[in-house]
């Protein structure tokens, strides 16, 4: 078994992966923003059934899409916590070790 090693950089750039993610999912949500205002001016209320029903396709596709954003943005804060967490404690504990250590 091999043992854990956490460097904070490494944190840092998962957290800036996830955001990075977070702006590729709300760049693809732009995609397919106002289809379904367009199909209503373009079809009109002959297809109304599948207006509707595309107009609540695309509001939940926009809040999956939030969602998802939401949970990208949460993980990167938490990992840049988690950054800062073992630098500090790094740190901390290397002040330490030097109080220890008997100058020659």
């Amino acid at each position: 078994m091999s043992d854990l090693v956490v460097t904070p950089n490494y944190l840092d750039q998962l957290a800036t992966i996830e955001n990075q993610t977070s702006a590729k999912i709300g760049s693809a949500a732009e995609v397919t923003k106002g289809i379904s205002s367009q199909v209503w001016l373009t079809h009109g209320v002959g297809s109304e059934p599948s207006n509707i029903a595309l107009t609540r396709v695309e509001g939940a596709r926009r809040r999956a899409v939030e969602a998802m954003q939401g949970v990208c943005q949460d993980l990167a804060v938490k990992l840049g916590t988690a950054a800062a967490a073992y630098a500090s404690t790094d740190e901390q504990a290397a002040g330490i070790i030097d109080k220890q250590l008997v100058a020659r």
